[in-house]
C-alpha cells in the first residue's frame, strides 16, 4: 500500500507540474497579446499624431487663396463631386477657399446655380482665370499659382 501511495503521490505531483506549466503558457500568451495590443495602440496613436502634425493648418493656405481672390480666379464645383473634394483637399479644406474662391454649382446632374450657368460651367472642377482661361479637373497648387501670378510657399507645392 505504501508503494501505491507513492505512485499516487507521484502522479499527483506530475499533474500539478503539468497544470503549472499550462498556467505559465497561458500567462505567457496573455503577456504576448497584451504586448501586441499595446504596441499596435501606440503605433496607431503615433500615426494619428503624425497626420495632424504633418498637415499644415488650413490658414497656411490663406495667402494663396487671398491672392487667387484678388486676381479674380474662381473655382466652380459641386458638393457631390469627388474630384472637387480632391481639389479642396489640396487646400486642406481651408474655410477661406469656400468663402472667397469657391462657387457651388449644385448637385451633380441637377440644375446649375445662376452663377455657374452664367459662367458656362459644364464640368467639375473648373477653374476660371481673369483672362477667361479655363482649367478643368483637379489642378496642382503650383499650376494655379503660376497661371494667376500668385506667390506660392514652396512647402505647399
Amino acid at each position: 500500500m505504501n508503494k501505491e501511495a507513492e505512485e499516487y503521490q507521484k502522479r499527483a505531483e506530475e499533474r500539478d507540474k503539468e497544470r503549472q506549466q499550462l498556467l505559465q503558457k497561458e500567462k505567457s500568451k496573455k503577456r504576448k497579446k497584451s504586448f501586441v495590443f499595446i504596441f499596435l495602440s501606440l503605433l496607431i496613436i503615433a500615426g494619428i499624431g503624425y497626420a495632424f502634425i504633418s498637415r499644415p493648418d488650413p490658414s497656411f493656405y490663406d495667402s494663396l487663396i487671398n491672392c487667387l481672390d484678388e486676381k479674380d480666379v474662381k473655382f466652380y464645383g459641386s458638393f457631390q463631386c469627388p474630384a472637387c473634394a480632391s481639389q479642396k483637399k489640396l487646400f486642406n479644406n481651408a474655410e477661406l477657399l469656400k468663402n472667397k474662391v469657391y462657387v457651388e454649382c449644385g448637385p451633380l446632374g441637377g440644375p446649375l446655380t445662376a452663377a455657374c450657368s452664367a459662367a458656362g460651367i459644364q464640368n467639375f472642377p473648373t477653374w476660371i482665370f481673369a483672362n477667361g482661361e479655363r482649367i478643368i479637373g483637379v489642378t496642382p497648387l503650383k499650376t494655379l499659382a503660376e497661371k494667376s501670378n500668385c506667390p506660392l510657399d514652396e512647402s505647399l507645392s
